[in-house]
């Protein structure tokens, strides 16, 4: 009875055991493969932190699976070289207060979802989700990337607020039985291709706010619709919308676009001013069959020719870039001001997310609704700076002047609390 009853239960266990799942992750495979490093989903979430009497400081990096909790999965049966990594998440921020002054920082970034598939490669990396490269060589693939720092500084009564956006849109790329390719961001096609580059449409946008002044500079490459290089030699194409098959030596971008903005309340009056600049068309390009192309903006066609420059129309101030004929352009904007500060918040130019071209935007001044008074001091220089840039690099005065102020800021009000934090 005694041997009977442990039978019984060894059965018992033996069927438990293997009716369970299996412990390992079932998202990467590499049968048949040489030399292959798969990545499945990785998640941590250290923290840190510290309070005295002096303030409290406080560090964050949680890190894991890509928003919407999509991990994707890795193939790379039967090739050779291959590199995979599943899609990525990360929110890392700090803080810090003492005595009247506040720092905080923020930078969460992330790569897109899918699965990657890259079955009979040769020497291919692929970062993200939604890659495929099978039977290819020699080619590199990352998923549509987004990421938003921001940092805020507040001491003596005095705010600055640094906020950016930067990412490359788009899921999925497809580069089968290619060779010599590199795709970033997402709907990018060169399948059986040679020597070509590929990237989503890409966006970068900076607001600097500085108690109450707003100093904004988006800017975008548009085109919403999908890269094809297929059979092409020699490609590059950025944004969307863009045609190159059976090509031989083509650059192609959509039309790219800026829209910088100021604004904001002083006790000299009201002040608001933009500049918006862009490279317009309507639909994408199409270099088909083409040799020596080079196209920029939107509806260009250059199918079966040889030696092309395009450009769509270029437009800056009131000028709207979505036409397919060239607008012309407008003067440089200029600031006004309401000469007294109202009690109603200024109507600024808005910036929010780059827009693509193609989409309207209201550019010059709004003021208040009294009439407008002479321009003061302070809107004629805020007007110039906005237009300046920067000797050899052409970058934005003003927005380098906003990180400028708030630097000064941050620093004033820690040196003054300096004998609080270290005393």
């Amino acid at each position: 009875m005694k041997r009977l009853a442990i039978g019984l239960a060894a059965a018992i266990c033996a069927a438990a055991l293997g009716t369970a799942p299996a412990l390992a992750d079932p998202g990467n495979t590499a049968t048949n493969s040489t030399g292959t490093a798969q990545i499945g989903p990785v998640n941590a979430s250290p923290t840190a932190g510290v309070n005295s009497p002096a303030g409290a400081a406080t560090a964050t990096a949680p890190t894991g699976t890509a928003p919407g909790g999509t991990t994707g999965g890795n193939n790379a049966s039967g090739s050779t070289g291959t590199v995979q990594s599943s899609p990525a998440a990360v929110n890392a921020g700090a803080g810090a207060a003492a005595a009247g002054t506040s720092v905080a920082a923020s930078t969460p970034a992330g790569i897109g979802s899918g699965d990657n598939t890259a079955s009979g490669s040769t020497g291919t990396a692929q970062v993200g989700g939604g890659n495929s490269a099978s039977g290819s060589t020699g080619t590199a693939q990352v998923s549509g990337i987004q990421a938003a720092p921001s940092a805020t500084v507040a001491s003596g009564g005095h705010t600055a607020t640094v906020n950016s956006v930067a990412g490359i849109a788009g899921s999925g790329n497809s580069a089968n039985d290619a060779t010599g390719t590199a795709q970033v961001g997402g709907g990018n096609n060169a399948s059986t291709s040679a020597g070509t580059i590929q990237t989503g449409a890409p966006n970068a946008g900076v607001t600097a706010n500085v108690d109450g002044i707003t100093a904004t500079a988006p800017a975008s490459v548009g085109g919403a619709g999908t890269n094809d290089a297929s059979t092409s030699t020699g490609t590059v194409q950025v944004g969307g919308s863009n045609s190159a098959t059976g090509a031989t030596g083509t650059a192609q971008s959509a039309g790219p676009a800026a829209a910088p903005t100021a604004g904001g309340t002083t006790p000299l009056g009201v002040f608001s001013v933009s500049e918006p600049a862009a490279v317009g068309g309507t639909g994408g390009n199409d270099a088909s069959s083409s040799t020596g192309t080079v196209q920029v903006g939107g509806g260009n066609s250059a199918t079966g020719s040889t030696g092309t420059a395009q450009s769509g129309p270029v437009t800056f101030g009131t000028g709207s870039p979505g036409g397919a004929a060239a607008a012309p352009a407008a003067p440089p904007a200029t600031a006004t001001a309401a000469g007294v500060p109202a009690a109603s918040p200024p109507l600024v130019t808005p910036a929010g997310s780059p827009q693509p071209v193609g989409t309207e935007q209201t550019a010059g001044v709004q003021a208040q609704s009294r009439p407008a008074a002479t321009p003061t001091p302070l809107s004629a220089l805020v007007a110039r700076v906005m237009r300046s840039t920067l000797p050899f690099t052409g970058m934005m005065l003003a927005l380098w002047a906003a990180f400028g102020l708030a630097s000064l800021l941050l620093g004033a009000g820690l040196r003054r609390r300096s004998g609080v934090l270290f005393g």
